[in-house]
């Protein structure tokens, strides 16, 4: 029942990291959006569409999604797999014990993956890398090609000293 309480706080947890990850990969792709503002106003000059533009984002979003997701994966299978050697690494080290077997009533961490919980957690993760950029590319299919090539004339900002 431990384990179970656990694994719901687990949950939990996950959930509102993958909100703050939602909302930083917003962040950075809003940034990127605002840096290739002059490079969306060229792609849109020479006829590249609202959504084109917008699946370009998008597509880039995918591709980091399912990245990070099969990065995440490695480690995380890598850890699982091994917990009790990290486990007796971090006792003879650092006489530390993370898992105390009085309380849980097993000598050894039982570690496992169940490939149900990997693909929703891939899945998730994806998803919520595409989620975050919907702003940002939304944005970037609007840039008006006038106003970017505005941006063009001035160059970056000098400060005189």
């Amino acid at each position: 029942q431990a384990v179970q309480k656990e694994k719901m706080m687990m949950a939990f947890l996950f959930g509102v990291i993958s909100l703050v990850a939602v909302v930083m990969i917003a962040v950075i792709f809003y940034m990127i959006v605002m840096d290739k503002t002059r490079d969306i106003g060229v792609l849109r000059a020479i006829g590249a569409s609202r959504l084109g533009i917008m699946a370009i984002f998008l597509g880039y979003a995918l591709a980091i999604g399912i990245a990070g997701a099969s990065a995440g994966l490695a480690l995380a299978a890598a850890v699982v797999l091994h917990l009790n050697e990290i486990q007796d690494l971090l006792a003879r080290t650092f006489d530390f014990k993370m898992w105390d077997p009085k309380i849980y009533y097993f000598d050894r961490i039982p570690g496992r993956l169940d490939a149900w919980e990997v693909l929703v957690i891939m899945l998730c993760a994806v998803i919520a890398s595409v989620l975050g950029a919907l702003i940002p590319a939304w944005l970037a299919g609007r840039t008006d090609p006038v106003t970017s090539f505005r941006e063009i004339g001035r160059g970056p900002r000098r400060e005189r000293g």
